[in-house]
């Protein structure tokens, strides 16, 4: 059996996508973190858990930005 539609692969057909998504967290201590994902639901749903809780790692947030590679 062959398959009708063969998938190209992204990073074939479009050159201009975005190759990963950053999840930047500031904290208030002055430190800093970066989380990079694949997928853009991945980041967005840890972005989204991250600005809930509003401490992470013990250390309040100050900031949080999510940004396409």
């Amino acid at each position: 059996m062959k398959t009708a539609n063969k998938l190209k692969p992204t990073l074939l057909e479009n050159p201009l996508a975005p190759q990963g998504y950053q999840v930047r967290v500031e904290f208030s201590n002055g430190r800093w973190a970066e989380l990079n994902f694949s997928e853009k639901i991945w980041a967005q749903m840890e972005f989204n858990r991250i600005r809930a809780q509003g401490i992470y790692c013990d250390s309040w947030i100050v900031n949080a930005e999510i940004k396409e590679l």
